[in-house]
């Protein structure tokens, strides 16, 4: 989560030094708030980055700090909401920020942390919101407070700024879902394995050759089908003279032996303890 905003956070602070060295576009900008912004980004990158490092070290350690995460996430609240509120309220740069961050949120944090987050990132717009048409709080300090559309320039640096804003955020949702979309692909398959193959032999396990087997006998088809149950002789006088050890490598051996010879149509699987 630091990461992703330590991201966002120097997206915004190239945006601002940009705006500060072309003096192009100074007529478009409230310097000062922009200024402060870049003091207010720096504090925010040094909080995130002392945040990471406590999470790395906790990583390292196998231990977890539920007061470290929660002190994270109100931290990121905090911070993208004020971001967002120089940039305005109802830009899509806060609304992707905002509706990403829960969908990421869901995803690494538990449910009750984001959706409080949430609750109160909604909370908090709203009352800025009101501020803003009651009490005189500008929107969108950042800008210079001008109709779109009045100047041409000025309208394309709007939206281009916003849409820079929003871009960064986007990537992070779409790399971060790919991460985990393609661990929880990983986590299946192996899920799925494990529930199929015996440990051991990496063959077929009973359950699933009783459920082919019985599948098998089910399909319409004049072509017969077969079944070879053997075991191994005296295994157990294997497993008594040498040990388990030797006796999981000789059940080894056997199932490598038998899944070299059968057929791609045939399916070996192991039984038993010495059965096949």
């Amino acid at each position: 989560l630091m990461f992703a905003m330590l991201l966002q956070l120097a997206s915004y602070l190239a945006w601002d030094i940009f705006v500060i060295q072309h003096e192009a576009y100074h007529p478009f900008v409230d310097l000062d708030v922009v200024f402060s912004k870049v003091r207010l980004i720096l504090l925010s990158m040094a909080v995130s980055v002392v945040l990471m490092l406590l999470a790395i070290r906790q990583v390292q350690r196998q231990q977890f700090s539920e007061h470290l995460m929660v002190l994270a996430v109100g931290f990121y609240v905090v911070d993208m909401l004020l971001m967002g509120w120089t940039a305005g309220l109802l830009t899509m740069a806060l609304g992707v920020v905002l509706a990403g961050a829960t969908f990421i949120g869901v995803l690494m944090l538990p449910p009750y942390v984001v959706l409080t987050a949430a609750l109160i990132a909604a909370l908090t717009i709203i009352g800025l919101g009101g501020a803003t048409l009651y009490y005189g709080l500008p929107y969108a300090p950042i800008f210079k407070q001008q109709l779109i559309g009045e100047d041409l320039q000025y309208s394309k640096f709007y939206f281009f700024s916003q849409f820079y804003f929003t871009l960064p955020f986007l990537m992070a949702i779409v790399l971060i879902s790919h991460f985990f979309l393609s661990d929880w692909k990983r986590r299946e398959a192996l899920f799925k394995t494990t529930s199929e193959r015996d440990s051991l032999t990496q063959l077929f396990n009973r359950r699933i050759a009783q459920e082919r087997l019985a599948a098998a006998l089910q399909e319409s088809s004049d072509r017969p089908t077969s079944v070879i149950l053997m075991d191994l002789d005296f295994f157990k006088r294997i497993n008594d003279t040498y040990g388990h050890l030797i006796g999981d490598q000789v059940l080894q051996t056997a199932a490598s032996s038998l899944q070299a010879t059968a057929r791609q149509t045939d399916m070996v699987a192991r039984f038993g303890g010495e059965e096949f």
